[in-house]
């Protein structure tokens, strides 16, 4: 794209906190940013002209610019890491390797994981969450996974050979599996197995699997066992109703197709959706000739209908009214 083009766009832009994309002429996404306001963000890239051969080399390669508009900064950077991870832009250096935004990782090469705050994510075959916004968010949410679930905080080589637990087994917020015989592995696995639902948004199942615990641990008269499970419960449902909207794990997995009339045909935009995250943006263009020939609900049919062809559907489509 030429700059002059790319600076007549920009001034089109909203002041407004969303996702940026540069695309390049074979269609693929090569970068994907996020913005407290879209104008100077992009603006800034003509800064950086000339003067930076990495933005030398991206300008030169884009094509056309997308946007995405975000109610704010916190669901525009939930978004850009989704984007990353499903377009793996070429000149992104990825979410995973910024040091400003701290992320969860539920560790897996210990017999009893623990949930650790990271800076960077790394290929050692944890499950990492996040990034999180704002950063004190981190460390909050792995509180809570030591109240909640009782992963453990502490970096002991856990043997079970401890006489007694320690003060955190008191105050309800560890299992204790160093002592073998207050928490076995599989009651610690189980546990483990919990934290990485809650950290993945799954709460819908988790809500269930608790409260199918919580019911068992009643009908055998583990009444404290029965009432942890049910504060844990109230927690969760607490949390679920404070999820950005761009994160709602209630919502599932679905598709939501919207429809815009414009001087060259109708461009369909399909957000998708997948465990409540949108996941990526895809565009669909009907020509002109297409309209003259079909009615607008006729082209939307078709887009469907070809969309889903290389794809599998979700449980849910949404379709423009």
């Amino acid at each position: 794209m030429p700059i002059q083009d790319l600076k007549v766009q920009i001034s089109t832009l909203p002041e407004q906190p969303g996702v940026y994309l540069y695309i390049n002429g074979a269609g693929d996404t090569i970068y994907v940013g996020k913005a407290s306001v879209l104008r100077d963000r992009v603006r800034s890239y003509l800064s950086a002209h000339g003067a930076s051969p990495r933005i030398d080399a991206l300008l030169d390669d884009v094509e056309r610019l997308e946007i995405i508009v975000t109610d704010s900064v916190a669901e525009a950077l939930a978004l850009e890491n989704n984007l990353i991870k499903h377009r793996a832009p070429k000149y992104n250096v990825l979410l995973r390797d910024d040091k400003n935004y701290p992320y969860l990782q539920l560790t897996t090469n210990e017999a009893f994981p623990r949930v650790l705050v990271s800076r960077r994510v790394q290929r050692d075959g944890a499950f990492y969450a996040g990034p999180f916004l704002p950063t004190a968010l981190a460390r909050k949410t792995m509180l809570l996974t030591h109240r909640l679930f009782g992963i453990r905080s502490c970096n002991e080589v856990i043997t079970g050979r401890r006489d007694r637990p320690c003060l955190e087994y008191d105050i309800k917020r560890c299992l204790a599996p160093c002592v073998a015989n207050v928490c076995s592995q599989e009651r610690y696995a189980e546990a483990v197995e919990h934290t990485r639902m809650f950290l993945e948004g799954r709460n819908h199942e988790l809500l269930n699997t608790l409260t199918s615990r919580m019911t068992q641990a009643a009908k055998d008269e583990h009444f404290e066992q029965a009432a942890e499970w049910r504060d844990a419960i109230r927690t969760i449902k607490t949390l679920r109703h404070r999820q950005q909207k761009m994160s709602l794990p209630t919502l599932g997995d679905r598709d939501a197709f919207g429809m815009r009339l414009g001087p060259a045909g109708v461009v369909i935009q399909v957000f998708q959706m997948r465990r409540g995250r949108v996941i990526d943006r895809i565009e669909l263009v009907a020509d002109v000739e297409e309209l003259r020939d079909n009615r607008e609900e006729y082209i939307v049919q078709i887009a469907v209908q070809q969309f889903y062809e290389a794809r599998p559907a979700p449980p849910e489509v949404l379709l423009p009214t």
